[in-house]
């Protein structure tokens, strides 16, 4: 027997409620154990209606206490809802990060992806513009979805080229995606010294130690190009390059080198 559609409804507002602060982005699949993808979407889309009325009330007034007396559902973009949390700051109503977004998209289609190198590149620190279309690559056949003023854009990769999806070394990888011309043009040695900084800073950081586990396990799937510019970043912050010993390094000179009768040579792969 179907359920009626005001326990659905409090059913997804409770859930909704318990992952504002997370900024997930929900699709209906997200409740199937609520009822039937009609009964579901029905209720999602009347949330949606009635809750934007309201948002749309509060920022004309200035006034954002009333929304946030219970939990709101926002429609982001076709299939796609938010529950807004306050914001700490500016105490508006968040809005969904674009890796929320992607994650909601590619999880409904049942795929993998990886973050676009622009967006890596961001969050890495190296560059501070993210445009507003961006690329994603994915092992699922998705339409573009545009949401706000930016376009996601889905293109479909091997699965070699998805090994590092949600992986913690996929973010670093795309990160130098980004960057290669910039660390590899007549640029200003300055900005490459920036860039390995960030790379460093995300290798000595929380998610580093599984991202340098990951490397040494799969050295074969990252390019030998990212593999000198991880280790010289490494060797500039102190750090032990993760690739090749460091006496391995162009720099060095060949009295610097130890005794292949006493130390394993070690050949890069």
């Amino acid at each position: 027997m179907a359920r009626p559609q005001t326990e659905i409804r409090g059913a997804i507002l409770e859930r909704v409620a318990g992952c504002r602060a997370a900024g997930k982005v929900w699709t209906w699949s997200d409740f199937a154990d609520l009822g039937s993808h009609e009964n579901v979407e029905r209720v999602l889309q009347r949330l949606a209606a009635s809750h934007e009325g309201i948002y749309e009330n509060c920022r004309s007034t200035g006034d954002w206490a009333p929304f946030f007396i219970e939990p709101r559902v926002i429609r982001v973009a076709r299939g796609l809802y938010f529950g807004p949390d306050r914001n700490r700051m500016t105490r508006r109503p968040t809005v969904p990060s674009t890796d929320a977004v992607i994650a909601a998209v590619v999880g409904r289609a049942g795929g993998r992806w990886l973050q676009p190198p622009e967006a890596a590149a961001h969050a890495l620190g190296i560059t501070n513009l993210v445009p507003a279309r961006l690329v994603v690559e994915t092992d699922a056949r998705i339409q573009p979805v545009r949401f706000g003023n930016r376009e996601i854009e889905f293109q479909t990769r091997s699965a070699k080229r998805l090994h590092w999806a949600g992986r913690p070394g996929s973010l670093l990888l795309q990160g130098l995606s980004w960057s290669r011309d910039l660390l590899h043009g007549a640029g200003d040695e300055a900005e490459r010294a920036r860039i390995r900084r960030c790379v460093s800073r995300y290798l000595a950081g929380e998610s580093g130690p599984a991202a340098v586990q990951e490397f040494r396990s799969a050295i074969e799937l990252v390019d030998d190009w990212m593999r000198d510019e991880i280790d010289l970043a490494m060797e500039e912050a102190g750090l032990d390059p993760i690739f090749a010993p460091s006496w391995q390094s162009d720099d060095a000179g060949a009295g610097d080198r130890p005794d292949p009768d006493d130390v394993p040579s070690g050949p890069r792969p």
